[in-house]
């Protein structure tokens, strides 16, 4: 029976196995569950041999919950309260992220730094002093807490830097300064392994980078910490027209879903979202740019009830322009990554279908 309240997340698992294993060839993946944690996603990630980043006890509950092994398993919330850390602990976590001495010190109350992986994440900041970045350890604080490390006998523990939305026009640049600073200032300091986040997607450039690094600081292995890169493009959304409306020769459609329901980063970046018309016979292009083909303007809206839930200005064929009408399915193409993680109360009566293909 149709339900109205019904959207569908539409997962292509094919491409989803093959954009992880297209990074697996250059590093061990490590993907963090904040990016996508429905069950569809992280079966089919731990299927591939991925490693999995948790932020939270309900990460770790999810980690349970889909039989994905304990030991695949890393803390990478630099913020996570010392209460949480020993909870993962106790519960057979072996990996964490570290970005200052005093929570590490803690940490040591209570756990065997013989048996346990420590990562240290640098801050960005130290070869980019005028971004803005939070999370992420200076170098002096890095090196206390490798001194401390040592003097606990820790024989596992390495770096982790995250290339934030700030840098993303010169990553590959940022990402070898970085690399040629860790070089310069923590050679021979015992580090054992680099982890990257925050990459693009030139997977040829990457590789060639991460395995000069590898060969010439002499580290066990290079780790990719990579979300949206993986998924983004794997998963489309099927949600619906639920209002339209004609008032002083302006049109506005509103579908279900809106910022409220997973259009996250158009509050963040702006985002512009590809998206479809389903007609039986054709479906239609609907673009956030005019042009010759989408020449028809039309206001679009998230269902929340919200004057502020304005998703932007997009554009359809003319001739289509009648088939925007209650009722008819929209596409939502590429909404893998923090889409249904930032679902809230408003979302409450949806019913969530999942379709692999």
């Amino acid at each position: 029976m149709f339900n109205g309240n019904q959207i569908e997340f539409i997962v292509n698992k094919k491409k989803l196995e093959n954009n992880c294993n297209l990074y697996k060839k250059i590093a061990n993946v490590y993907y963090p569950l904040k990016t996508n944690s429905t069950s569809q996603v992280l079966k089919i990630l731990n299927s591939c041999g991925c490693n999995f980043l948790i932020s939270s006890i309900n990460h770790l509950n999810l980690i349970k919950k889909n039989n994905i092994s304990i030991n695949k398993v890393c803390s990478m919330n630099v913020l996570a309260q010392i209460e949480t850390l020993k909870y993962f602990y106790n519960k057979g976590v072996r990996s964490f992220t570290f970005d200052n001495l005093e929570l590490l010190k803690k940490f040591c109350d209570f756990a065997s730094l013989q048996n346990t992986q420590i990562v240290l994440r640098i801050s960005s900041m130290v070869i980019r002093p005028n971004i803005v970045n939070h999370m992420g350890a200076t170098l002096s604080e890095v090196i206390k807490m490798i001194s401390f490390l040592k003097e606990q006998n820790a024989n596992n523990y390495g770096l982790s830097f995250y290339l934030n939305h700030q840098v993303s026009k010169n990553k590959k640049n940022i990402i070898k300064k970085m690399l040629c600073f860790i070089e310069k200032k923590l050679y021979n300091c015992g580090i054992k392994f680099i982890n990257v986040a925050g990459i693009n997607e030139d997977t040829k450039y990457l590789s060639k980078i991460l395995l000069d690094f590898k060969k010439k600081i002499k580290i066990d292995c290079v780790n990719l910490e990579i979300g949206r890169m993986i998924v983004n493009d794997c998963i489309d959304l099927k949600t619906r027209i639920i209002d339209v409306k004609n008032i002083n020769k302006k049109q506005f459609v509103v579908i279900q879903n809106g910022i409220y329901t997973g259009f996250l980063d158009k509050i963040i970046f702006n985002k512009k979202y590809e998206m479809m018309l389903l007609m039986n016979e054709n479906n239609f292009e609907i673009r956030y740019k005019k042009d010759k083909i989408c020449n028809h303007g039309f206001y679009l809206f998230g269902g929340s009830s919200d004057t502020l839930d304005f998703l932007g200005k997009y554009y359809i064929n003319k001739r289509a322009s009648k088939n925007l009408i209650i009722g008819q399915n929209v596409l939502v193409k590429n909404v893998g990554a923090y889409f249904e993680e930032v679902f809230t109360s408003y979302c409450n009566n949806l019913v969530v279908k999942y379709t692999e293909v």
